[in-house]
């Protein structure tokens, strides 16, 4: 899976040479926080790095809160002297914070991170939404037995017996039979 990264910064380092184009590509750079923006109107990327100085002191509030907005994971690499302060500043808020300058080696280790997160970070909400799914599917199904229970007076042992037989009979899932059981019943409202 490819990694897009946008990079803020007014004399950015060789990026394209420290992150490998067969993982980080596309790889786009931006000299100016509008320019940026205007970007982010029509793409997002996966991760965002921003390199100090764009506007002294103004970066790791640009961090933060395009954190919160984008949803991307976010490289800030600050001057050493402002490190402390800007780490205490964000402690919490998910972005990652490297003093600058930095070799080239942490520079390629904090974005195998940040890929590596955001990975994870998909693959759970992908887990998410499947289960979400099945609940759904589930209550959609358990509806359908309550209308047979209270219908006919069954068994929840046997309304589910019977969505599962009708389902079994014509090759479809519990999920379609309930649909159209409860689809049935509100026709006949």
């Amino acid at each position: 899976m490819r990694t897009k990264v946008f990079v803020l910064a007014t004399h950015p380092m060789k990026f394209s040479q420290i992150l490998p184009s067969t993982v980080y590509n596309p790889l786009e750079s931006f000299k100016s926080v509008s320019s940026l923006k205007q970007q982010l109107r029509i793409q997002r990327p996966d991760i965002l790095i921003i390199q100090e100085p764009i506007d002294e002191g103004v970066s790791w509030r640009l961090a933060y809160e395009w954190k919160q907005a984008i949803g991307c994971e976010i490289l800030l690499m600050v001057p050493l002297r402002q490190y402390d302060q800007i780490v205490y500043q964000l402690n919490g808020s998910g972005v990652f914070v490297v003093s600058d300058p930095s070799n080239a080696q942490t520079v390629y280790q904090a974005c195998e991170q940040l890929r590596i997160k955001r990975e994870e970070i998909q693959k759970y909400q992908g887990e998410i939404e499947r289960l979400k799914k099945k609940i759904r599917n589930d209550k959609l199904v358990n509806r359908a037995k309550l209308v047979l229970i209270e219908s006919y007076h069954w068994s929840e042992e046997k309304a589910h017996h019977y969505i599962e037989q009708i389902a079994m009979n014509n090759s479809i899932t519990k999920v379609d039979v309930a649909k159209e059981l409860l689809k049935n019943v509100d026709e006949k409202k």
